[in-house]
């Protein structure tokens, strides 16, 4: 996991050889977009709704991310990484007067449903001007507010050069930080009548609209999607628009399924709501729609009663049940039955969904009242990619092998030029590709059936990996070389009867 990162330097503890891969993880799925609160633009993992709750939710507020993250979990997902992301809303400020001007603090979670009061002392500082203690608490919002988080920081100073100036200790807030210079003097202290009531001051209105390019975000300052590039494992990325009625546009869809493919994740999508009818999906693919064996969607949306936080979305239970391993074993044409409500908004004809499979679309049908999702392809259905990367399930074992095998042998860059480094490589893949073997992730009776391994001694951080998806001894290739700041996965020409020939 990353330890630091600033701008363009990122420091990273990267595994050795000697370190196992395991073959049987936790699927991560990461979820991008609006919340009611907590802190932004920043990935916190989580592996419960009741964890989103404390850390994002708002009681008796609904959100779509909310109702996500509750079908993710019970469809089976086990591990959520959520990035909030707040549009163009301002940081809101907290004023603290004093004799020689204010200290200004900023909330860590802005936003409408972020109350916070703050009361200074100067119990026991007496004798130093410079000094003074904060309290900070974090309130429900309402007529009645009560506490839900407090901070006493004691012995604060607004001298830069102390070690407990204000803006170093306030670094390990949950809550604030500072904002801008601290005054030449402390604040002055809250009246004794207790605790006064100081609700974060918006500088701007805070119903600012989110954007794709706030969903985007800036790598440069780790915002928005980009922020997940601080999360080492990521297998599945959902992107939440920032209204009920919006779609996630062209350019974002593109610019994001780029990402996911750096990092081999998959990015799943729900469908436009121009979509209303079949022929609505199949045209929108055939004229402009993303071709890509890295993006998942599906048709219908399930039916919602009007203003649904949700939009009748099943992104979240999708994402939770393609997190259930043995969904996207090799074979595998259906996932389901999805932990979620109610029923298609549309009933499909039973051609439909196989028009909708051939153009990369998965279908939402009812089935034995459930939901479910058939067809497990992805959007390279009417692309120019291999035919076997319209197998949901064949490209997502494909991404978790290497992606899996791209992060376990970063170690080759410290270990460039040395004669061993081939053999130190071979003894690392070769437990971990058995293993998936034995699991069915890959096919074959034999390792020689099931993937080989080739490495050139004149370019030692590269070497290539075919892997048996389909047919044992039928190889998907692929070309690994390590770089500074990543590796890279080019696709190569498929082989087979290689086991033959060796």
């Amino acid at each position: 996991m990353p330890d630091s990162a600033e701008r363009s330097i990122l420091v990273t503890e990267a595994p050795g050889d000697d370190e196992p891969i395991p073959c049987l993880r936790e699927p991560v799925t990461a979820f991008v977009g609006p919340a009611p609160r907590g802190p932004v633009h920043t990935p916190i993992h989580l592996r419960s709704l009741a964890e989103y709750q404390q850390v994002f939710g708002v009681p008796g507020q609904p959100s779509a991310m909310c109702s996500m993250l509750q079908q993710y979990f019970a469809s089976g997902g086990q591990v959520a990484v959520v990035v909030r992301v707040p549009g163009a809303l301002p940081y809101a400020r907290l004023l603290l007067t004093g004799p020689a001007g204010p200290l200004a603090l900023v909330a860590l979670s802005p936003g409408p449903f972020e109350w916070l009061r703050a009361a200074v002392d100067h119990e026991g500082l007496d004798a130093d001007p410079m000094r003074f203690n904060l309290t900070v608490q974090r309130l429900t919002p309402g007529a009645q507010p009560m506490i839900e988080a407090q901070e006493i920081h004691r012995a604060l100073s607004v001298d830069p050069g102390d070690p407990r100036h204000a803006g170093l200790v306030l670094q390990d807030s949950s809550l604030v930080r500072l904002s801008g210079y601290t005054p030449a003097r402390r604040p002055a202290a809250t009246p004794a009548n207790g605790l006064g009531w100081v609700r974060s001051v918006l500088e701007r209105p805070s119903s600012a609209a989110i954007t794709d390019y706030d969903l985007l975000g800036s790598r440069a300052d780790g915002f928005g999607l980009m922020a997940l590039d601080t999360v080492d494992m990521l297998d599945f990325v959902c992107l939440l628009p920032g209204a009920p009625d919006a779609a996630i546009g062209p350019v974002a869809l593109f610019a994001a399924e780029r990402w996911c493919r750096e990092r081999s994740a998959l990015l799943l999508v729900d469908p436009p709501p121009l979509w209303r009818e079949p022929e609505d999906a199949l045209r929108a693919q055939r004229e402009r729609g993303l071709s890509s064996p890295d993006a998942v969607t599906y048709f219908p949306r399930r039916s919602a009663s009007a203003g649904s936080v949700d939009r009748g979305s099943i992104l979240g239970a999708l994402a939770g049940c393609l997190a259930r391993d043995p969904v996207l074993l090799p074979g595998a044409d259906h996932a389901g039955p999805l932990r979620a409500t109610g029923r298609p908004a549309l009933e499909l004809d039973p051609w439909e969904p196989l028009q909708l499979g051939r153009a990369g679309i998965n279908a939402l049908l009812a089935h034995a009242g459930q939901l479910r999702v058939e067809g497990l392809v992805t959007l390279a259905g009417h692309g120019r990619a291999p035919r076997r990367w319209q197998s949901l399930a064949i490209r997502a074992n494909a991404l978790r092998v290497t992606g899996d095998i791209s992060r376990a042998t970063r170690w080759l860059l410290a270990c460039r030029g040395q004669p061993d480094a081939a053999g130190r490589l071979r003894a690392q893949l070769a437990p971990y590709l058995d293993a998936c073997r034995e699991a069915g992730r890959l096919v074959g009776t034999s390792p020689e059936e099931s993937w080989f391994l080739e490495s050139d001694p004149s370019e030692p951080l590269a070497f290539t990996l075919g892997l048996a998806l389909e047919q044992p001894d039928r190889f998907a290739v692929f070309r690994f070389r390590h770089g500074v700041s990543a590796c890279s996965i080019d696709e190569q020409a498929a082989r087979e009867g290689y086991a033959l020939a060796v």
